[in-house]
C-alpha cells in the first residue's frame, strides 16, 4: 500500500503526503488503524523518529487520534482537518501567494456582486465600520483585524447557502492572504491609504446596490494588492 519515500523533502513531510494520498484514494477510511510505527517505518524506508513526527503533526491537525495501548486511527474529517493542511501547504509553497490571490479574486469578486444585491442594513453597518477602521488606524494588528472582518462581512452579506457550507475554508484563505499581504505592504508609504480607499469604494458599491460596481471594485482591489505586493517582495529579495 505504501511506497518508499523519496529524499527530496524532509522524511516526515513525505510520510504525511503518503498518508494524505491514501486517504484521498479511499485506501484509508475513518476508523482505520494506521500501521504500527515499526511496520510503517519499514514500508516507507524511513526512521521511526520520522514516523513519530508525522503522526504527531497529523494528530495536531485533527487528522488522526491515538488510543492508548491500541494504536493510531484515522479520524472522521473535520473542518480543522481540512483547513490546517491547506494552510500548511500555503505557507510552504513559494508560488502560493500569487495562487492564493487568484483564488481570492475569483471568489471574492463574485461574493461582492451578491452582497450588493442581498445586503441588509445590518450588513452595511458592519461593512462600513470595518472599511473606515482600516482608514483610521495606524496599528498593523488592528488594520489586519479590520481587513479580515471587512471581507468576512461582505461574505456574510452575500447570503449564499452553498458558500455558507464551506465559509470557514473561504474565511481562512482570506485571513491567510490578508495577514501575509498586510505584513508586506504596511511599511510602504501611502499603501494603507490606497487600500482603505479601495475598501470604501467596495462599501459604496454594495451600499448603492450596484452589483457590477461591487464586482469590479473588489476585483481592482485584489489585483492591485497582488501586483503591488509581488513588486515589493521582489525589491526586498534584490535588496533595493
Amino acid at each position: 500500500m505504501f511506497k518508499p519515500v523519496e529524499k527530496s523533502k524532509r522524511n516526515y513531510e513525505l510520510v504525511i503526503e503518503q498518508l494524505h494520498l491514501l486517504i484521498a484514494e479511499g485506501k484509508l477510511k475513518p476508523g482505520d488503524m494506521i500501521l504500527p510505527e515499526r511496520k510503517l517505518a519499514e514500508e516507507l524506508n524511513v526512521s521511526r523518529t520520522s514516523i513519530r513526527e508525522a503522526l504527531r503533526i497529523l494528530e495536531a491537525l485533527d487528522v488522526v487520534y491515538v488510543k492508548p495501548g491500541e494504536g493510531t486511527f484515522l479520524k472522521k474529517p473535520t473542518m480543522n482537518g481540512i483547513i490546517a493542511p491547506l494552510l500548511m501547504f500555503l505557507q510552504e509553497e513559494t508560488d502560493s501567494h500569487s495562487n492564493l490571490f487568484e483564488t481570492r479574486t475569483l471568489l471574492e469578486s463574485g461574493i461582492a456582486r451578491l452582497a450588493a444585491i442581498r445586503r441588509t442594513e445590518e450588513d452595511l453597518q458592519a461593512i462600513r465600520k470595518y472599511a473606515y477602521e482600516i482608514k483610521e488606524t495606524s496599528d498593523l494588528e488592528k488594520v489586519i483585524q479590520a481587513d479580515i472582518q471587512f471581507h468576512a462581512s461582505v461574505l456574510k452579506a452575500a447570503k449564499n447557502p452553498t458558500l455558507n457550507s464551506f465559509i470557514t475554508i473561504v474565511q481562512e484563505l482570506m485571513k491567510h492572504g490578508i495577514r501575509k499581504t498586510r505584513n508586506i505592504l504596511f511599511t510602504e508609504p501611502g499603501e494603507n491609504e490606497i487600500s482603505a480607499n479601495y475598501h470604501i469604494k467596495i462599501f459604496h458599491a454594495i451600499r448603492d446596490q450596484d452589483p457590477d460596481a461591487a464586482y469590479y471594485a473588489m476585483y481592482e482591489h485584489l489585483e492591485y494588492t497582488a501586483n503591488k505586493s509581488i513588486v515589493i517582495q521582489n525589491q526586498q529579495r534584490n535588496g533595493s
